[in-house]
């Protein structure tokens, strides 16, 4: 039986209707992955990266810590994952390859995580499609201090 919203208000009262349609609600694709209690949350999005495009964001480690990321790749993709120290963004913002080795750089899948130990400093991390159609990616960041 479908009922309206006017209907299901009238039934479970205004407030309760707020809470069942409320996005927090819904499920994440990353519910199945453990974070650990230790860890602050610096990020958690949802991004469609269009075909032949990146996305990336900048995180800052404030002192030595084990970056985590935990990610959700849409089935039958993968990205190019790559995290990148400050000096290593600002020379491939100038068109030039990143001096050293990135801390981190690997083609994902699926769901999953991937941890680093990084020194206090800011990082880029990037995201890479290389399909000729879009990806759906849910990502989330967390530090937990050394």
């Amino acid at each position: 039986m479908m009922v309206s919203r006017r209907q299901a208000t009238g039934i479970l009262g205004a407030g309760s209707l707020g809470v069942i349609l409320a996005p927090g609600a819904l499920a994440s694709p990353l519910d199945g992955l453990k974070l650990d209690p230790r860890a602050r949350v610096d990020r958690e999005e949802t991004v469609t990266i269009g075909p032949e495009q990146a996305h990336g964001t900048d995180a800052e480690c404030p002192r030595r810590a084990v970056f985590t990321l935990d990610f959700a790749v849409q089935a039958r993709r993968q990205l190019l994952l790559l995290i990148l120290t400050a000096e290593q963004y600002r020379a491939v913002l100038k068109g030039l390859p990143p001096a050293g080795e990135p801390p981190l750089h690997e083609r994902i899948q699926g769901t999953a995580s991937r941890s680093v130990t990084l020194r206090a400093g800011e990082y880029f991390v990037g995201f890479r499609n290389a399909f000729s159609s879009p990806v759906l990616l849910t990502y989330r960041t967390s530090w937990i201090d050394l």
